[in-house]
């Protein structure tokens, strides 16, 4: 032990050194700039609002163009005017050309291998050589023209439809997703999948990492607070770092594996072809190749999408500079045609506007921070080393000092001008200058001016609503790229391609015209009809009924005999209505994965209307902007692996209630009904996860919740004639509207009460731990939602992840101990890898289930034979398509039978047998990626919430089998075993399961 004289000679010494160190930067500290007076510790951080960009520009007006701020211990310098620009970017370019550390990106930038966050040096100026001369140069840009105009040309096509039926259009969600489509053909040479990445998909994932990148970091401006990792920033972008991995590991194997000789190369083709040559001056492997692919998906998915976004918008504001763009483009290119890319060096005037725009709305109004690597003098000002350098480009684009009228919108301020934006005038920045500049410009501008110059030259806009230009929304949301707050839709759509004069033309001329296109058109159709596909194999069927006679009470079996018929894709008529059944993993790969878009909407429902408040839920909204927004507000707001995660003690605890009731029924030795307790324990936990408490049956209706629900599941799954026959909608003959209208009553009314209780009684706590009441409720108040918001969708929510939780998960357990009781020695098999993994002292926790790799086998092998919905949900062909050579009509109910998948012999060996076993050494998983394997669907129409049902499965299952032996009652021997279905939107069994538990655990 040291002792007190020891204690008091250190705190002398403390003092001393302190004093020692006031007094020599006293006398050595030099003159820092102008800044606002800040406060202990925290600095100037409570300065910054939502919008730091314009906070900076107000605090710039006060205190001049080169400003100090302190964030933290760390010194940041603020450059707000084009001269103060040139000093930092241009005068001391290489002084400031590094980065500072990011205490999160680190992760998800491979330790900060790539050009983004990079510190300067020979690594990032020898990475930067080859993105530029290899992947970034004008002849690989022009190799790819071909794609550009082919996907430009879709979303045309796609958008005269709309304008056909005068459709309102999502613009924002359409660029969108054009930029990911380029950005994935150019990076990866195919278009991925949503769900190829993860749950959230392309948009959302990227979207994710581009906010999170943007917060400010405790831990980048206090250090010692970084391993603390308080705001969860850094465990963020593990988690997507992960994604990120994960999806690149099986890009780049497909590459490897692959033998295709391409005309034209993609980027991971051409790094792999660097790595494997030895031919760069570094060392670069696999990591680097992912730094970079993360780099180029990111620019190219979200600036120049962001960037035309606002360009539009622009011109929506202002009908009359569209007026002057159409008609310089009506003058250069004509009406006859698209433009080409080739057209765009002679469009002044898009240019103008292009420029006025990204004054306007540079899409990283602060660029990325630069960092001082040494001190250094500026006009006077010393700014230290490890500065954090911040040039407010938003605020340049708005100095007083170099633009006339800086707020308006005037493209011709260009017109004698020669003030350009590639970095060497710095009035006008949008991708930075010097070292540090964008190296993607000449990339971004390309797709920028054809996407833009395609969309006024194909389309008048007119904004919906009959709302005034001077009204649109330009409200921003402020991230590494700042995009509009409110997304750019509800403009309606008049095509004028293809649009001419006719003037003095003569009566008998028109009436002969209309003739001769009336007979052509005649002509057209029938050839049409003799040429087209046929429809798929079907047997044959009843004048009116058609099918429907041919299904029983399991129509999943049902189809199943008729497939092994019919084919894999076989047309069935219910009614009027068509439908494909569709049965092998060939199958399902068409319409789920090559033509998700095409069948990625679900069909009327006319007695589920009444219970989804008018289709405002997941389950069964049509696709299209609404569909997507709320599938991304679940999916990042309720059902992220965050929040998932924060609700792990409560599953803890209830798990742990039920074990206990479990244990007391063996030691007396008891007959449980497994059906309904793990149906009682689902109800719990999800009441706590959705509603914040658990409720009493008779508090909801006397029935109960899982009564109600199970009827409502029921009625849904019932065939109803209305939807077959549309003219009998209105008689309601089998009752089914009737019935739904009854239970959404009861259903709105229990909401209504719970929506008021959560109002009366706010929540201050943890955000992230709200039940998903409060979590919706704080989404409509602070209308973050970016649509329309309201008590309807917060009900029709609930209802999805109610019926979702309570019951999926239930049956799922419900099967696979089935299974377990049905073949013991799997059973025992499945106790000893928990006996090695847990031991037999305690329970088993969350943390164990990723170790557990029987138990994943048996999971997958019990959802294969027992998928909860065989049928999936029916989606909707939005278009007349054609694939394996077959016609699919427009409006055709597409039916996934995943239960004949799982069934099918040329999928699967002994494919009717439960053989965990089958898995080893198999990467195949229930994700969506493998079509052998389908119990959550696939596609952008896939089950939001399968994380959270995997994790409720694996640790129900794994806590049962590890904490009791278990047998059938009265001597029943395990193959006889009753296994019969009853059929509904999820399949359970058709008799409850009884079983006697023996507690094994010391």
């Amino acid at each position: 032990m040291f002792g007190i004289q020891w204690i008091w000679t250190a705190l002398v010494l403390a003092a001393v050194c302190f004093l020692l160190q006031e007094l020599f930067f006293m006398k050595k500290r030099k003159r820092l700039p102008p800044g606002p007076k800040g406060l202990p510790i925290l600095g100037n951080l409570h300065m910054l609002g939502k919008n730091p960009h314009q906070d900076l520009c107000k605090l710039a007006r006060k205190h001049g163009p080169i400003m100090h701020l302190r964030f933290g211990y760390v010194p940041a310098i603020v450059v707000s005017s084009p001269e103060a620009a040139e000093k930092f970017l241009k005068t001391y370019d290489q002084v400031f050309a590094s980065r500072p550390y990011h205490e999160g990106s680190w992760y998800v930038s491979y330790e900060q291998r790539n050009l983004i966050f990079g510190p300067y040096g020979p690594y990032w100026r020898n990475m930067r050589k080859l993105c530029i001369l290899q992947l970034l140069s004008n002849q690989k840009i022009n190799s790819f023209q071909p794609m550009r105009r082919k996907e430009v040309g879709a979303l045309v096509e796609s958008l005269k439809t709309a304008a056909s039926d005068s459709s309102v259009v999502d613009l924002s969600a359409a660029i969108s997703s054009l930029g990911a489509n380029i950005g994935c053909l150019m990076i990866f040479g195919k278009k991925y999948m949503d769900k190829d990445i993860d749950d959230r998909g392309f948009k959302d994932v990227v979207t994710e990492v581009m906010h999170v990148g943007a917060l400010p970091n405790l831990g980048d401006f206090f250090p010692g607070l970084g391993v603390l990792d308080l705001q969860g920033i850094t465990r963020r972008f593990k988690a997507l770092s992960k994604v990120f991995d994960s999806f690149f590991e099986r890009v780049i194997d497909e590459h490897e594996q692959s033998q295709e000789q391409k005309q034209t190369k993609d980027f991971v083709d051409i790094m792999l072809e660097i790595m494997h040559s030895g031919e760069s001056e570094f060392e670069f492997d696999r990591r680097n190749i992912k730094a970079i692919l993360l780099d180029m998906l990111i620019t190219s998915m979200d600036t120049s999408v962001t960037a035309v976004e606002w360009a539009i918008s622009d011109l929506l504001r202002h009908p009359e500079c569209m007026r002057k763009l159409q008609k310089e483009l009506g003058k250069k290119v004509g009406l006859d045609r698209i433009v080409e890319e080739s057209d765009l060096e002679n469009l002044e005037y898009l240019n103008m506007v292009l420029k006025e725009s990204m004054r306007l709305h540079p899409v990283a109004p602060l660029l990325l921070p630069h960092e001082s690597m040494e001190d250094c003098t500026v006009h006077g000002f010393h700014i230290p080393r490890k500065s954090r350098i911040i040039i407010n480009v938003w605020a340049i684009g708005r100095d007083p000092n170099v633009w006339h009228n800086p707020e308006s919108f005037i493209p011709e301020r260009f017109k004698e001008n020669n003030v350009d934006f590639r970095g060497q005038d710095f009035r006008l920045i949008p991708f930075g200058s010097g070292r540090r500049s964008c190296p993607g410009l000449q990339l971004g501008l390309t797709v920028f001016r054809f996407v833009l110059a395609q969309l006024v030259h194909c389309f008048d806009w007119k904004l919906a609503d009959d709302i005034h230009p001077t009204e649109l929304d330009m409200s921003e949301a402020f991230g590494l790229v700042t995009s509009r707050a409110q997304h750019l839709s509800g403009s309606t759509i008049q095509l004028i391609w293809n649009k001419k004069k006719k003037k003095n033309m003569m009566p008998p001329i028109w009436i002969h015209t209309v003739f001769v296109v009336l007979a052509i058109s005649f002509l057209t159709v029938v050839m049409k009809k003799k040429n087209r596909n046929p429809l798929p194999p079907s047997p044959k069927g009843l004048p009116i009924l058609g099918h429907l006679h041919l299904l029983g009470k399991n129509p999943h079996q049902d189809l199943h005999k008729l497939s092994n018929e019919h084919g894999p894709i076989m047309h069935l008529k219910f009614g009027f209505v068509s439908n494909i059944v569709v049965s092998t993993p060939h199958a399902a790969e068409q319409f789920l994965k090559t033509n998700d878009l095409v069948f990625a909407s679900r069909p009327p429902h006319e007695a589920a209307k009444q219970i989804s408040w008018g289709q405002r839920n997941l389950s069964f909204a049509k696709y299209g902007p609404y569909w997507r927004d709320m599938r991304k507000l679940c999916t990042l707001n309720l059902l992220s692996n965050l929040k998932i995660s924060s609700f792990q003690s409560m599953r803890k605890q209830e798990i742990g209630f039920f074990v206990e009731s479990l244990k007391r029924a063996a030691i007396n030795r008891e007959v449980v009904d497994i059906s309904a307790e793990v149906a009682a324990l689902n109800a719990d936990m999800s009441c706590l996860m959705v509603l914040g408490k658990k409720y009493e049956d008779k508090e909801f209706d006397e029935r109960g919740f899982k009564a109600v629900i199970k009827e409502g599941m029921q009625l849904t799954a019932t065939p109803n004639l209305a939807d077959y026959f549309p003219i009998l909608g209105v008689l309601d003959l089998q009752g089914l509207k009737r019935r739904m209208k009854a239970i959404a009553k009861v259903f709105d009314g229990f909401f209504e009460k719970i929506i008021d209780e959560h109002e009366e009684n706010p929540n201050h706590g943890d955000r992230q731990s709200d039940d998903f009441v409060y979590t919706m409720l704080h989404l409509m108040k602070s209308g973050e939602s970016g649509f329309p918001f309201d008590r309807r969708h917060i009900k029709a929510t609930l209802l999805d992840m109610l019926a979702g939780s309570m019951d999926t998960s239930a049956t799922v357990v419900e099967w696979i101990l089935s299974e377990l009781l049905k073949h013991p020695q799997v059973m025992k098999k499945l106790q000893k890898e928990l006996e090695e993994i847990v031991g037999l002292e305690r329970m088993v926790e969350e943390s164990d289930l990723d170790n557990m790799k029987y138990l994943d086998m048996v999971v997958k092998e019990a959802m294969r034979l027992h998928p909860v919905a065989p049928l999936l949900i029916p989606h909707a062909s939005v278009q007349d398509c054609v694939v394996d050579g077959f016609h699919i009509p427009k409006d055709s109910r597409v039916i996934v039978n995943v239960w004949t998948i799982g069934r099918d012999p040329n999928a699967w060996s002994s494919p009717n047998e439960f053989i965990p076993e089958r898995f080893v050494g198999s990467k195949l998983d229930v994700k969506g990626h493998d079509f052998q394997l389908l119990p959550f669907g696939s596609g952008r129409r896939g089950c939001p919430g399968m994380q959270l049902g995997l994790t409720v499965v694996r640790l129900l299952v794994a806590q049962l089998v590890h904490c009791f032996d278990w047998e059938l009652p009265d001597k029943m021997l395990p193959e006889d075993l009753d296994m019969t279905e009853e059929f509904g939107l999820v399949v359970t069994r058709a008799k409850h399961l009884m079983a006697i538990p023996t507690y094994r655990l010391k």
